[in-house]
Formats: structure tokens, C-alpha cells, sequence
């Protein structure tokens, strides 16, 4: 015979306990997840990659940072709090996670889009998943690679009263150890500031100088739109790439151009190769950029650049090989590569024209240096053999190759 408890004293006891295992299991569950996945309305995983535009297309001018290393290092931070622009009360996200690239890995797990991965891949003692959260103010990401490279990040703290004056702020090396990020009070935070030593003096050098990233920001009013897309971190080393060229107002005309120097006009001055390069990521604030300084090794300069940039046609190769001039076979497609300088000054050009002393200025406004970004000087050498500034141009510096300079290094 079949028995049925449908009427039976134990059924609200046993209904009660099953409720009560039920809820405990899922406040056991609750406790498992983070902060930021249960008290936040969450959206989609972060994941990080790049490879496609807003619009779908791959923008082929930029470099994958994978064909360059295969780590990175990244903070992020959500503020959740804005008041006209001012974005307040910061709260971790990304405590200094280290970011790693697998080939053939992509789509493989649900934070891996496009080869990068940050689950599991060690570094900061819990590397777990992060979600974006639909209700933040606004985003902000910033990082270096490789993730092993050398560099001091340091964090921006009030640090007590200023004798009425509102409070003042110090920097605390290093930032936060890893095992306290999870519970350290963010909200007293205010930048942080990643400090490498950048060397430009040797190939070898430049090499090993770190990349460091732009600050990828999104207000909230962008996060409908972007919270379903990877994050795509803009790499760049820390320094500048400059050339100077000619240009003849009669090109058809031979002119003999001999022993240019493009120099400081301030004798006291020196083309700063080496030195210490700092880089500031707002928590808070209305700043939506990073913002730099440097400060110079005056035991790596240079006095002067010496060659132009010139590219010679097949038939001029040809000839030069033919008449055993190797040197101006190497010399060609010259581009400089400096630390990055605000203040130099005025330069001056000398060179000689046709046999004749020529002298040309740049005034100061035109000779800073910002981290990332290429110069070119270009001078005209008119009829009569005289040289003026004719054109100057700013882009951004590709480290691969050095032909158009308007390629970018990203994390895809």
C-alpha cells in the first residue's frame, strides 16, 4: 500500500527545514561571491582584448601588444559617485591583476575573448572574475607590461590635517599589499602613479624600458554600450621619436646639403637620451587622462642630431651601391629616439647649403616631447639657399616600424 504525507504533522517540519537548508545554501553562496558581484547590479564579465572597433572593423595601423609580450599588469577602479564631472568615492576593481596571453586560448573560458586571461593566472593572491557594474559613475583602467617588468606603483592618500587647511596627501610606496586591497577604504585614494626608468640611449635599452598604458575611461552614461565589450588598453613606451627633414622649393635643381646639427639653442641644454619617467592615473577628480613628468640623467644626452631623414628611390640605392657608399645606404629613414621633455627651449638648425653657412630657429612652444608621440621637422631650403621651418608634425609613435608614424599598441 501506498502512503501519502500530504496530511501529515512532519510535512511543515520537513517543509521548514528544506527552506532552512535552502537558505542557508544560498547565503553560503552569497558569501562566496565578492562584494562587487552581489551588492551591485552586475552586467557582463570584463574581459580584456581589442582587436575590433566600435564599428566591428579591425583597424589594421594598430599593433597587438601579444606580437610584443604576452603579459600586462592592470588596475581598475569604479567611481560611484559624480557631481558635474567630479567623480568620487573610487572602489577597487582590478587590484594589480596580472593579465596573461595564450595562443589558441580565446573564447575559451567566459573572460577570455581574445587570447588574454586574468582567472587563475596567478599574480594577486584571488584572481577571480570581475563583472561590470551597470550603476557606476565611471571606469577607469590603466596598467604597464610585460607584467614582470620593473616599476614602482604608488598611491595617492590624505594623510591628516593641514592646520585647518583642508588635508594634505602623500604618496604610499608600492601602493597597498596585495592581501590588503580587498578590504583596504579605496574612497581615501585619490591617483595613482607608476614610476619606470626609461632608457633610449642603446636599442637594447629601449627594448627593455616597460610599456605603459593610457588611462581608458568611460563615464556611465557609456556603460550600456560598452560594458559588453573587452577593454582595450593603449600600450606605449615612454619616450618620443623625432627626425628632421628637407624639403628643396625647386626640387629638380640639385642643392648639396652637408653637415646639418639640430640642437638646443640654450648651450646649457643637452638631447636628453635617459632618465625618470613618471605617469599619473586619476582615482577621482574631473581628470579623464594620465598626466606625466620626467626628469632627466644628464649623463645620457646628446648635444646635437646630426642626420636627416631621407629615403632613397631604387635608382639612387643602386648608384650609391655601385659607387661603394654604404654609409648613405644606412643613414637612410633616420628617426631619433628621446626621453620625453617639456621646456627644452628654442633649437637651432645650422647647415650648409651649396657650400654656405645657413642658420634656422624653432621656437620653444614646438619642441615638447610628449611620451608616445613622434615629431617631424621639416625644413625648406629655398632658392636662393636659404632654410625656414617649413612644416611640423606630431603622431603618435609606432615601436615596430618607422615609416607612418600613427600606429598604436593595444592589449589584443
Amino acid at each position: 500500500m501506498r502512503r501519502t504525507l500530504s496530511n501529515s504533522p512532519l510535512k511543515g517540519e520537513s517543509m521548514k527545514l528544506m527552506r532552512l537548508m535552502g537558505l542557508m545554501g544560498l547565503m553560503s553562496l552569497l558569501a562566496a561571491c565578492s562584494k562587487e558581484e552581489v551588492s551591485e547590479q552586475v552586467g557582463e564579465a570584463i574581459t580584456f582584448s581589442g582587436s575590433m572597433e566600435e564599428s566591428g572593423e579591425v583597424t589594421r595601423a594598430e599593433t597587438a601588444l601579444e606580437t610584443l609580450t604576452h603579459s600586462f599588469k592592470v588596475w581598475a577602479f569604479k567611481n560611484k559617485s559624480v557631481n558635474e564631472a567630479n567623480y568620487s568615492n573610487p572602489e577597487c576593481v582590478f587590484p594589480g591583476y596580472n593579465v596573461n596571453w595564450t595562443e589558441n586560448s580565446a573564447h575559451t573560458s567566459t573572460t577570455n575573448s581574445d587570447g588574454w586571461e586574468y582567472v587563475g593566472v596567478g599574480g594577486t593572491e584571488d584572481q577571480t572574475i570581475k563583472y561590470w557594474d551597470l550603476a557606476a559613475k565611471a571606469y577607469k583602467f590603466f596598467g604597464y607590461a610585460p607584467a614582470t617588468a620593473d616599476v614602482k606603483v604608488e598611491f595617492y592618500k590624505p594623510n591628516g590635517a593641514n592646520e585647518g587647511n583642508g588635508t594634505y596627501e602623500t604618496y604610499e610606496a608600492n601602493g597597498i599589499q596585495a592581501a590588503n586591497w580587498a578590504n583596504e577604504d579605496w574612497v581615501n585614494y585619490s591617483k595613482c602613479r607608476i614610476t619606470i626608468e626609461a632608457d633610449a640611449s642603446t636599442e637594447d635599452t629601449q627594448a627593455e624600458t616597460p610599456y605603459l598604458s593610457r588611462l581608458w575611461f568611460a563615464p556611465g552614461s557609456d556603460l550600456t554600450t560598452r560594458f559588453s565589450q573587452p577593454v582595450k588598453l593603449e600600450f606605449f613606451k615612454p619616450f618620443a621619436q623625432v627626425r628632421f627633414m628637407f624639403k628643396l622649393s625647386k626640387p629638380d635643381e640639385p642643392v648639396q646639403i652637408e653637415l646639418p646639427h639640430f640642437f638646443p639653442s640654450n648651450p646649457d641644454h643637452q638631447i636628453v637620451l635617459c632618465g625618470t619617467v613618471k605617469i599619473t592615473y586619476s582615482l577621482t577628480g574631473t581628470e579623464t587622462k594620465e598626466v606625466w613628468e620626467s626628469t632627466e640623467n644628464p649623463t645620457y644626452s646628446m648635444a646635437a642630431f646630426t642626420q636627416e631623414w631621407y629615403k632613397l628611390t631604387d635608382a639612387e640605392v643602386t648608384a650609391a651601391q655601385t659607387a661603394g657608399n654604404t654609409e648613405l645606404i644606412a643613414n637612410q629613414e633616420k628617426w631619433y629616439t628621446v626621453l620625453p621633455f617639456r621646456d627644452q627651449g628654442a633649437y637651432t638648425l645650422t647647415v650648409r647649403v651649396n657650400g654656405e653657412e645657413r642658420t634656422c630657429y624653432v621656437p620653444g612652444e614646438y619642441m615638447n616631447w610628449l611620451p608616445g608621440y613622434s615629431y617631424t621637422y621639416l625644413f625648406k631650403v629655398n632658392e636662393d639657399g636659404g632654410v625656414e621651418i617649413d612644416a611640423i608634425n606630431v603622431a603618435f609613435t609606432d615601436w615596430q616600424e618607422h615609416e607612418e608614424k600613427e600606429k598604436k599598441v593595444y592589449n589584443w
